[in-house]
């Protein structure tokens, strides 16, 4: 099995992804919406460990962070490794004011649905 920093070599050869350096914990990986479905799938079906548990998805709203930079959105999603339970990870996709979509992963965890609806209730973020 991996470890988390194998993981986000992998991830960053592969689709490009950034760890997010302000996350203290060092399990987020800042992902394109372009590449989202992709990512969750490998991660889902692939690595290894596998991620098979999505555990949430969450808007957030910079407007009011103090010293934030970049686009206004984001929306995270939160995965976990039932056969390595305390391996977590987290994708986080940056959404900007005039282009507040996001690929859907309901195809890939049935759970998704709800919580995307949420997201698009709170924020707007429209789930394609």
């Amino acid at each position: 099995m991996k470890t988390v920093e194998e993981i986000f070599a992998v991830l960053e050869e592969k689709f490009g992804v950034k760890r997010e350096s302000l996350d203290k914990w060092g399990v987020t990986a800042v992902v394109s919406a372009n590449y989202l479905h992709n990512v969750v799938q490998y991660l889902r079906d692939e690595s290894d460990p596998k991620f098979e548990m999505l555990v949430d998805i969450a808007g957030i709203d910079y407007l009011t962070y103090p010293n934030h930079e970049g686009p206004r959105f984001a929306v995270a999603y939160a995965l976990k490794s039932m056969s390595q339970p305390g391996l977590r990870i987290r994708l986080k996709v940056l959404v900007s004011e005039g282009n507040l979509k996001v690929p859907t992963i309901s195809d890939l965890y049935a759970n998704a649905n709800w919580y995307e609806r949420e997201t698009w209730d709170q924020f707007g973020i429209v789930f394609e």
